[in-house]
Order: C-alpha cells, then structure tokens, then sequence
C-alpha cells in the first residue's frame, strides 16, 4: 500500500507507516517564511520577567525563537529558560528540545509541557490551565507569550482569556498554500495519483489538496490530523477515514491500522 503524506519529508511518520507496510510519498503544501523577528528578538532581549510561559505550536514557530534568541544571547541577560514552553504534540517538543545545541542556557528552555498529553489548541490550553491555574501575581494577570502564525486558530487564546490568563500573540511566521494545480502536479510526477491513503495536516491544505485530488479522480482513503482539519475536509465532502487523537506519527499508524481492520 502507498500514502501521500501532505507535509514535508519527515522521518518518524516514514517509519510509523511503513512499520504497517505503507510506502510513502511527501508532498509539502505550504510555504512559510519567519516574520518580524527583529521585534521578537528585541522582546526576547528585554521581558522574560514579564511573563509566566511561551507557548509554541509548530516547528517553524521554534525556528523564529532560535533565529531571534541567536541575535540576542550574547547580549542579553534575560533567563527564558526559567519559564515553561508548552508545546503540541511530541514533533514541536522534540524541536524545543534540540534548541540546546544551538542556543545559550538562558534562551534553551528546560521545562517543555504538554507535548504529549496535548494533541491540539483546546486541549492545551486545559493542560495550561491545570498547570498555571489563574491566579494572580505581582504584575496582575498570568501572562503567556504565543508564537503563532498567520493562520493558527483562536481557540487556545480564547480558552486562556476566558479563564484570566493575558495571552500575547507574537505573529512570527506566515504560511501561504501552493495551488492546487501544482497539487495536481507533485501527485502526477510522483506517480502516486493510485495512492491508497492521503494524509491532511492543516485546513488550508484541505483547500487546495481536495480539487487536486478530485481532478485526478483519486478513491484514497483519507487520514485528516486534528477535527478541525477534519471539519474543514468534510465541508468539502470528503469522508475521512482515520483520525489519530493526537498529532503524533505513531498515532497515525495505528490510527490508518484500525480503519483498514474495519
């Protein structure tokens, strides 16, 4: 059996799929480019003190921190380090993680929370919650420094302000979908258009990878990562097959195992 994966090649999702025998294709749907940096890393230089966490939800979110904590660590006295990260999904924490190898102690964090316990926005923002609490300190409200891009969801911010926690959003990367004719494309010179499964990660790339689909005729199974890319595939009337509870590669496999065993 063969799947289009929808995302840049990565190796843990290879091998959880291939452990159930599934070869695999990756087809990358979104660019992104980091943003603002200049102002992420003069606030990285000057306000640890002035926050209780920083929540980071994708790797490329990780890459602007390490890009502008790297422009600032040998000038800065602020300790970063000392705060939680919390992160979805066990990829963004092992991408937290690796910052140690490039990045001064006082900018690599040590405390990386919910990870594994948090498949998505909602479900972090309860994990912040329960670890945080609302409770007031010298400044006020808890504050929380989240590094989003332009299109992640409102969710987790929404859940933390409704429960007294200040929730500054840094917008650092923006992502723009490829089209779906050069969806259309990939597929055909990867010769993958007989593809048993097709795995979506994000509601704009439903939008471009259902036409692509659609004009080629493809009967693949569908594996959505997350309800609300699963929400967005089913308003383009497209059943989805398998979804992992978790943005987690092993969690996919099994996820993919269970509906083929149906």
């Amino acid at each position: 059996m063969h799947a289009i994966v929808f995302k840049e090649e990565s190796s843990n999702y290879k091998t959880a799929l291939e452990n159930i025998d599934i070869s695999t294709t990756f087809i990358p749907v979104l660019d992104s480019s980091l943003v603002d940096i200049p102002a992420l890393s003069k606030l990285l230089a000057s306000s640890a003190d002035a926050f209780d966490g920083v929540v980071v939800t994708s790797q490329r979110a990780v890459e602007a921190w390490r890009v502008a904590a790297t422009a600032v660590q040998d000038v800065s006295e602020q300790h970063w380090s000392n705060l939680p990260f919390y992160s979805v999904g066990p990829s963004t924490s092992s991408a937290l993680q690796s910052l140690s190898h490039s990045l001064t102690p006082p900018f690599s964090p040590k405390h990386i929370l919910g990870g594994e316990e948090s498949g998505n926005g909602a479900k972090l923002a309860d994990y912040i919650l329960s670890h945080e609490g609302s409770t007031q300190r010298s400044h006020g409200t808890r504050r929380i420094l989240y590094l989003v891009g332009d299109k992640t969801a409102s969710e987790l911010s929404s859940i933390l302000e409704a429960n007294n926690v200040y929730v500054e959003r840094r917008l650092v990367y923006a992502t723009q979908p490829i089209t779906a004719e050069n969806v259309e494309r990939r597929i055909q010179e990867s010769d993958s258009t007989s593809a048993d499964w097709i795995v979506v990660f994000s509601p704009s790339g439903a939008n471009v990878i259902v036409p692509a689909i659609k004009r080629l005729g493809m009967a693949a199974k569908v594996a959505s990562i997350g309800q609300t890319t699963s929400r967005r595939l089913q308003e383009l009337y497209v059943s989805v097959d398998a979804v992992p509870a978790k943005p987690d590669a092993q969690l996919l496999a099994d996820a993919i195992r269970e509906s083929m065993a149906v």
